[in-house]
């Protein structure tokens, strides 16, 4: 802005804003955007820019000149779209309008995704576009029931696919839909999406409005809903076996009292709704569940899964906020148990603080997906997102994070048992002593891959992305792994000696001065040809795990403190620089946002999310 110059003195600008962003002498670049009803599509091409926010007509601003090089690409895309640039690149020496942009939106899926649905109940999916393909994945989830399927006609030919079941969907907890190969008519797209449903045999209803009436309130009816959830629990009934059911909680704040709310067997806990019953959104109408959190041993907990419980047992939509005391926690895991879109606060406690604990015997399994652990800073001694002492722990999707701590803050902690973490982000925060991303204490069996690894700590002696203090015999793969600040900085630290059968494979390690990888008597602070190597041109290689195929590169993120999509300047071999996971008979599961692996450009990208734009050289 030029500033106005007070008295008689001429002015010799203009001071309107607009007048001096006025497009100048040029040609014109432009096209046609289909597809796209939300605001957040920005085109750009070398220094121009344009937001777009609804089908039709488009123009860049700004004037281009005459035989200047265009290449068009998505520089941000709104939440939910994938789109395609055709006709995108070029020299323009006239006004060149043929830029075309095609999005396809995420499906608009009645019943909600993440509801509970009746056993009979059909689910409609609609699109924005004429689409094609649309297979069931007849071997997961609600697949694996009998169904039809038939596509009708809501806005456009074709745009909507009815799935319904032959008689009843089979019950249970956390039954996803999955579709594969749905094609626009066009031929620009290729999704593939799913939804994930509760089908309970039995549902009861609490609000902060609702009644027990003294015990006599069987909660069976969304209008005259309960108080408590202890009570809601005690009426469910038919629960287990093949049979589960749902707790189903409105929103606001439920103080479950002194002592800790042990879980039933196939009882799940969902919030999330609204009042009324009549919607479900968990992140517009927020269900806490809070209390003193009594009985959970040496520890303070929320909610206590016992040893008898399996993963068909689970909590859904929820936060929980944990207890004060001496060591805390929000949920202890004795049994098997699964989260989803749950959000953990470890408590206040003055010597630990813990947003979970899993240690089941026997073993047992415990899944998390979208789960995020929340740091609570504060001046306990340690600082713990996931602590696992004992049985087989899954973790898709997920946001673990340590709490700042005066000795340790720890994002995950390994103490036994094995698992898998995939497309995740592990961080941990700032403390005196030791500040670790992922730390192995124990061996097991572990596949990690897809994440993002990072301890950031200003002044931690130990500052370090990775730890591996026993032998894991999972792979160690496409993780960007990170470790800035403390004294001695690492993004991986081999203290366990590891063997060759151990492979670590395409991660990127980046802000590590220490070293990029450390053993017990040698840093390796460069890479030699996918490998870890000393100062001395790579004279000295590391011999421990098979290691082919890493980098060192800064990546660019949309916003690197809250947006982890990779932004158009992020190295092509950050975005492009996975191994293909197959290649090392390893799964490959949907990326931190649900996205398909690999992207449109059907490479890997290196990290929790797929690249979803241009990358730079």
């Amino acid at each position: 802005m030029l500033l106005a110059i007070a008295g008689s003195c001429v002015k010799n600008y203009p001071e309107d804003r607009e007048f001096l962003f006025l497009p100048g002498p040029g040609v014109v670049l432009g096209g046609f955007v289909a597809g796209l009803e939300d605001p957040g599509l920005v085109l750009q091409s070398g220094a121009h820019f344009q937001s777009l926010s609804q089908s039709g007509s488009f123009q860049f601003d700004d004037r281009f000149e005459p035989g200047e090089a265009y290449d068009v690409v998505l520089a941000s895309v709104p939440a939910g779209y994938i789109c395609s640039i055709r006709n995108g690149d070029g020299v323009i020496t006239e006004d060149r309008l043929n830029v075309q942009v095609d999005c396809l939106k995420a499906a608009e899926i009645t019943p909600a995704d993440q509801s509970v649905i009746q056993a009979s109940q059909p689910i409609e999916i609609r699109f924005t576009r004429s689409m094609t393909g649309c297979t069931v994945d007849g071997s997961t989830g609600l697949g694996t029931d009998s169904h039809s399927i038939a596509w009708s006609t809501t806005n456009v030919v074709d745009d909507t696919l009815t799935v319904t079941p032959t008689g009843n969907w089979n019950a249970g907890a956390n039954r996803i839909l999955q579709l594969l190969n749905c094609q626009d008519t066009d031929g620009f797209f290729n999704l593939s999406t799913g939804m994930r449903y509760f089908i309970a045999s039995d549902a009861r209803y609490v609000s902060m409005t609702g009644d027990d009436l003294t015990g006599t309130n069987d909660c069976s009816v969304s209008t005259t809903p309960c108080a408590t959830i202890a009570h809601a629990i005690s009426q469910a009934t038919g629960c287990g076996g093949a049979n589960r059911c749902a707790i189903q909680i409105a929103n606001g704040t439920y103080n479950l009292g002194a002592n800790a709310l042990n879980m039933s067997p196939r009882i799940s806990l969902m919030g999330g709704f609204s009042a009324d019953f009549s919607s479900r959104n968990p992140w517009a109408n927020g269900t806490v569940l809070t209390g003193s959190g009594n009985g959970c041993g040496a520890q303070q907990c929320i909610l206590r899964f016992n040893p008898a419980l399996d993963a068909e047992t689970g909590l859904d939509g929820l936060q929980i906020l944990g207890p004060g005391g001496t060591d805390s926690t929000a949920v202890y895991m004795m049994g098997g148990g699964s989260f989803h879109n749950v959000r953990l606060d470890p408590g206040s406690g003055t010597t630990s603080r813990t947003g979970l604990i899993v240690d089941t015997t026997p073993a047992r399994t415990v899944l998390l997906e979208a789960v995020r652990i929340q740091p609570q800073d504060g001046t306990s001694q340690d600082g713990l997102g996931l602590r696992v002492d004992g049985g087989t722990v899954r973790i898709h999707a997920s946001v673990i994070q340590g709490s700042s701590a005066t000795q340790r803050s720890i994002a995950m902690e390994i103490n036994g048992g094995d698992g898998e973490i995939d497309s995740s982000f592990l961080f941990a925060r700032d403390a005196s002593n030791i500040s670790h991303g992922l730390a192995i204490n124990a061996a097991g069996n572990w596949r990690i891959g897809h994440n993002y690894i990072r301890s950031q700590s200003t002044a931690a002696t130990e500052s370090i992305g990775l730890e591996i203090g026993a032998n894991p015999t999972g792979p160690v793969y496409n993780n960007l792994i990170q470790a800035g600040g403390g004294t001695n900085q690492y993004c991986i630290r081999d203290l366990a000696g590891l063997p060759a059968t151990l492979g670590i494979r395409n991660n990127n390690l980046w802000d590590c001065p220490g070293a990029l990888l450390r053993t017990s008597v040698q840093s390796f602070p460069s890479i030699c040809t996918g490998n870890f190597g000393t100062n001395s041109g790579c004279g000295t290689l590391y011999t421990g795990a098979t290691s082919t195929g890493n980098i060192s590169f800064t990546p660019s993120f949309v916003n690197g403190s809250s947006d982890f999509r990779f932004s158009v300047s992020n190295p092509c071999s950050v975005s492009e620089g996975g191994v293909d996971p197959t290649a090392i008979s390893q799964p490959v599961l949907p990326d931190a946002l649900s996205g398909a692996r690999p992207g449109g450009d059907g490479f890997y990208s290196i990290g929790p999310i797929e690249a979803h734009l241009a990358c730079t050289p």
